[in-house]
């Protein structure tokens, strides 16, 4: 089942910034709102869902939607704007709610690095 918003997150910022669809996965966003709760300060999204015709999603080797969009699995993961100091524990927090896919990007100007963060069935890391 999807959902488009929580306590803590709006439709407007977990919808798709390309088509302005919103299908996360329920499970992924009670997971996200866990874990914001257990973090207690907000947590900002530069990505939640993307559409299949999302300009990124198009590009990925995988096929459009695997993680981010509906596809197969998609709907179930978020981009979060976090850097320096705040990002080991935010990924132990994230690990700890049940997200299990992560990739690092700390490269670049500090107010464009995120953390990806998913709930697919295997653990995965990965650096952008």
């Amino acid at each position: 089942m999807s959902v488009s918003e929580s306590k803590n997150f709006s439709r407007e910022e977990l919808k798709c910034s390309f088509s302005g669809k919103c299908e996360i996965e329920e499970d992924a966003l009670d997971k996200l709102q866990a874990l914001r709760d257990e973090w207690g300060k907000p947590i900002k999204l530069s990505s939640a869902f993307r559409s299949s015709s999302h300009p990124r999603e198009r590009l990925k080797p995988n096929g459009p939607g695997y993680h981010h969009g509906k596809n197969g699995n998609g709907g179930q993961a978020f981009d979060v704007l976090i850097a320096g100091e705040e990002v080991p524990p935010f990924i132990a927090l994230a690990i700890k709610h049940g997200f299990r896919g992560i990739g690092v990007n700390q490269k670049g100007e500090w107010n464009q690095r995120f953390i990806h963060i998913d709930t697919r069935d295997k653990y995965a890391c990965w650096s952008y």
